[in-house]
């Protein structure tokens, strides 16, 4: 009987390693943080359509040294809208690590009934979005180092 029971539990300890290990690969690293020109920035990562459709949306507020990295499958010409976002943003399109373009995004007055579709106008295959006005034109043409990683 003890034997039974100590076999049981020898084999019961590898599936538990095992299970616990493959939680561990399943997680996603959800923020990373980036420098841009001077001003640090912790950022959430957002890859997934799902993702992508939430964005920013319901929030009230968001800290200064905070954004979100949208992460597109491809380079294209992405479209953002306010749909449910409370705060103003600013949203910088990156092609590669560089940044080609700066849009500024105003809350709308019916934010769930959002109106206005901002586009870029420049490939990209990233963006982040930040507070409003966090940069100016000028940032245009500079490089994010940790997305050439």
């Amino acid at each position: 009987m003890l034997m039974k029971k100590l076999l049981s539990y020898i084999l019961l300890i590898p599936a538990i390693l095992l299970l616990a290990g493959c939680s561990n690969l399943s997680e996603k690293n959800t923020k990373k943080k980036i420098t841009i020109e001077n001003s640090k920035f912790i950022v959430e990562i957002a890859d997934s359509l799902e993702e992508h459709r939430q964005g920013l949306a319901g929030r009230s507020s968001l800290d200064q040294d905070k954004g979100m990295l949208f992460i597109f499958d491809q380079k294209d010409y992405p479209q953002f809208w306010m749909k449910d976002t409370l705060i103003p943003l600013q949203i910088l399109m990156i092609d590669d690590c560089e940044i080609v373009q700066l849009i500024e995004m105003a809350v709308e007055e019916d934010p769930a009934n959002a109106q206005m579709i901002y586009k870029s106008s420049k490939l990209a295959d990233k963006a982040i979005e930040l507070n409003s006005r966090a940069f100016d034109e000028q940032i245009v043409g500079k490089k994010i180092k940790e997305l050439c990683d």
